[in-house]
């Protein structure tokens, strides 16, 4: 009963229009909005095509206690750390999802910011202030890469998120020497 009130004309010309199908408007969804599928974002690989052919031949209960096998065999000690499991190299070579964490960044509220990268937003101040010198060996690591990235192939946006998060420069002068000794010319 109710399927029939819904589906009129106002109802489906509405629906084509919040999408920006009809009239086509390619800004009604934005990068932002594809945030939540940087998961799946990525290429294949030739793990994951061995997965499919093996279970090709096999039923829906074989290919799923082959993954509960597979998964039992790898499942190490969860983390403590919130970052330990960002994939760095995933995020700087994705240009919409580098975009959409630099944004995150640069917004002055989380909206639409992702956990981890509510998580980093909240840490920036402290690696700027200590030159990561409170870091793991882990997380020097992918911050000297990500640093590394930005300055060289983000200028703009570094000096955005210097103004931001360290607008007197005065750390960055402190800790110009221990960045330099990584390759990064803050």
């Amino acid at each position: 009963m109710a399927l029939p009130r819904a589906i009129n004309p106002t109802n489906i010309i509405s629906g084509f229009q919040a999408t920006g199908i009809a009239p086509y408007n390619r800004e009604v969804v934005t990068d932002q909005d594809f945030l939540s599928s940087a998961v799946t974002d990525r290429e294949m690989t030739s793990q994951d095509s061995t997965v499919k052919t093996s279970q090709a031949g096999t039923s829906n209960a074989d290919g799923l206690q082959s993954k509960v096998n597979r998964i039992g065999t790898t499942t190490a000690v969860p983390s403590t750390n919130k970052l330990d499991n960002l994939d760095v190299a995933e995020i700087l070579n994705n240009d919409r999802l580098l975009k959409s964490y630099i944004q995150c960044m640069l917004d002055a509220d989380d909206g639409k910011c992702t956990t981890k990268g509510k998580e980093i937003k909240s840490r920036l101040p402290k690696v700027f202030a200590t030159g990561c010198g409170d870091c793991t060996p882990s997380h020097l690591e992918r911050a000297v890469k990500v640093l590394k990235h930005i300055t060289e192939k983000c200028p703009a946006e570094w000096t955005k998120l210097k103004a931001k998060f360290h607008p007197t420069g005065e750390y960055m002068k402190q800790h110009a020497e221990t960045w330099k000794q990584h390759g990064i010319n803050v």
